[in-house]
C-alpha cells in the first residue's frame, strides 16, 4: 500500500483512497441547517474526517457525505469520487465503474415499490387519444401545397351547373373544374399554372399528420400509453437500497475489481 503523508499544507493520497491533508479551518453545513466551524483533517469517498475540541482534547470525528449540504472551501463528495475514479481508473468494477453502487433491481432504481395500478381514466384505459393535431381527421391533414382543394379559394357555379375554382389575376381569371381538385396550381409570369397531379398528395387533397404519423390517434400521456396509472397515494420506501441506490455486489461496495 502506497502512503504518502500531508506536508506544508498540501492535500496528498493515500494508497487507501483516503485524503490526508494538513487540518484546514472550514465551515461545515449539514443538511439539517446546522453550522459548525470545524478543522477538516481528511476525507475520502465516503465520509470527511474532522477535528473538534472537546475540552483541552482534539477529537476525530468521521461525517458522512450524505450528511453534508456543503463546505465552506468548495469540497464535495463528487469531486473527491471523481478524483478517486481517475487515480484508479485502470482497477475500477466493471458492474459499477467505480462509483459503488447500482441501480437497485427491486424498484429499478426509482427508491420506491411499484404501486398498484388502475385503469388510466383520461383514455379509458385505451392506452390512446384521437390525435389533437392542427386539422387533423383519421390521421390525415390538409396537404400543404397550392393544390386545388375543394372548399378552400374562391368557388363558383358554373354554366354546366357544378362547382369551378377560379383564380384571379390582373384583373382576369382562369377556372378549372372540381374534376380537377388534387392538381398543383402555381404562379407563372404572373399567371396561374397547372402543373397536373399534386405530387406531394397524389392528388388526394390530403397527406399524414405529421403528429401522430398518420395513425389517428396518439399515446395518451396520462398513462404514456400503458392503458393503467399508478393508484393514488404514496408508494412505499423500497427496504432493498437508498434512494434507488443499492451497494453493488460484483465489488462488494469498494469500487474495484475483486
Amino acid at each position: 500500500m502506497t502512503l504518502r503523508i500531508a506536508i506544508g499544507g498540501l492535500c496528498l493520497i493515500l494508497g487507501c483512497g483516503i485524503y490526508a491533508q494538513a487540518a484546514e479551518e472550514v465551515v461545515l453545513t449539514y443538511k439539517d441547517g446546522r453550522k459548525e466551524k470545524v478543522e477538516l483533517a481528511s476525507y475520502d469517498a465516503e465520509q470527511i474526517v474532522v477535528r473538534i475540541k472537546v475540552g483541552k482534547n482534539l477529537m476525530d470525528v468521521k461525517v458522512p457525505w450524505d450528511k453534508i449540504q456543503d463546505l465552506s472551501n468548495g469540497l464535495t463528495a463528487e469531486r473527491v469520487r471523481e478524483k478517486w475514479r481517475e487515480a484508479n481508473k485502470d482497477k475500477l468494477c466493471a458492474e459499477c465503474q467505480g462509483v459503488r453502487t447500482v441501480n437497485c433491481v427491486k424498484c429499478g432504481g426509482e427508491g420506491k415499490l411499484v404501486k398498484e395500478r388502475v385503469p388510466c381514466g383520461a383514455c379509458k384505459a385505451e392506452g390512446v387519444l384521437t390525435c389533437q393535431g392542427k386539422d387533423c381527421d383519421k390521421g390525415k391533414v390538409p396537404c400543404p401545397e397550392p393544390c386545388i382543394k375543394k372548399g378552400v379559394g374562391e368557388w363558383v357555379t358554373g354554366k354546366d351547373g357544378n362547382p369551378w375554382r377560379r383564380y384571379r389575376f390582373g384583373g382576369q381569371y382562369v377556372e378549372w373544374s372540381e374534376g380537377h381538385v388534387g392538381e398543383l396550381v402555381v404562379m407563372e409570369d404572373g399567371k396561374p399554372a397547372n402543373k397536373g397531379n399534386c405530387p406531394t398528395c397524389n392528388r388526394t387533397t390530403r397527406v399524414d399528420c405529421a403528429q401522430c404519423k398518420g395513425a389517428g390517434t396518439q399515446p395518451c400521456a396520462e398513462c404514456k400509453g400503458e392503458k393503467s396509472v399508478p393508484k393514488p397515494g404514496a408508494a412505499p420506501d423500497c427496504p432493498d437500497c437508498e434512494g434507488g441506490k443499492a451497494v453493488c455486489k460484483a465489488c462488494k461496495g469498494k469500487g474495484l475489481k475483486e
